[in-house]
Parts: structure tokens; sequence; C-alpha cells
């Protein structure tokens, strides 16, 4: 299940145009990309309803810019790990332009398992603590729920 509805995404979002059959799979692997930053911490303590309205409110927001960079950077391909869907540099003759190349080492964007992950991702979950290596205990983690 995803952290974040159409109508909340589209709050966050509200220019964009995905279709609901778009969204229900982008709002699922955001959802996957999420678990594997938080190092599965939301559905080890019960789901994002067990955590305080400020954490659920940091995740629905990572989730929905997770869900747009999967948009912007090729959707579906961008989900199939497709190395093209990925822009990362323009060339018309001598012209050359990067935006910091999203592909390969010493990118401009994280990838995990080649899906592009937002930079505002870790932005709204590094204040939760979710995504802190060092919290494994419960007693640790309720001080960030």
């Amino acid at each position: 299940m995803g952290y974040i509805t159409k109508a909340e995404y589209d709050v966050f979002f509200p220019s964009n145009d995905l279709s609901t059959e778009e969204f229900d799979m982008y709002v699922e692997a955001a959802s996957v990309i999420i678990d594997r930053l938080s190092i599965n911490r939301i559905p080890s303590f019960g789901g994002l309803s067990e955590f305080s309205a400020y954490t659920q409110d940091k995740v629905q927001r990572a989730t929905a810019a997770q869900i747009n960079t999967i948009e912007s950077q090729g959707g579906e391909a961008a989900l199939n790990g497709d190395p093209s869907a990925i822009v990362g540099s323009v060339s018309i003759g001598r012209y050359s332009e990067s935006n910091g190349g999203k592909s390969g080492s010493g990118s401009g964007i994280q990838l995990i398992d080649s899906i592009p992950v937002s930079p505002m991702v870790k932005m709204y979950l590094q204040p939760t603590g979710l995504i802190y290596p060092g919290l494994g205990r419960r007693e640790t983690l309720n001080t960030f729920r």
C-alpha cells in the first residue's frame, strides 16, 4: 500500500497529468524506495499511522517527491531501470549541456537499483529519524514518533 493517495499527491503537484493507473504504479514504487531508505522501519513498526502527524506528513511529502521524480525521469521506463530514460546530457554538434550527469559515477541524482531517487526524499525524511542508520530499537525510534 502506498504512503500517499492520488488526492494528496494532487495537492503537492496540482498541475500533474498522471492517470490513475500511472499513479498506482508510481506510488507503489515510491513507497518501496521510501521503505528501502528507511530500512523498512515504517512497516516494521506497524505502518505509517503509528507515527506522529509530523512524520506522516514528511513521509507523504517524500513519497510525492519520489513519484514526481519517477514521472519526470521517464515513468515506467525509469522503473524498469532503462538508462536511456534518465536524461543526463544533450549534445548537438559542438554544443553540449549536462545537468549534473544523472547516470553513472559522480551523478547528481541517487539511483537505487537503477531507479532515480529524488534528492527531496532525504531532505524530507532526515528530520524524522527514519533514515538514520544508527536507530534500530523501537524505544529509540519512539523519540521521533
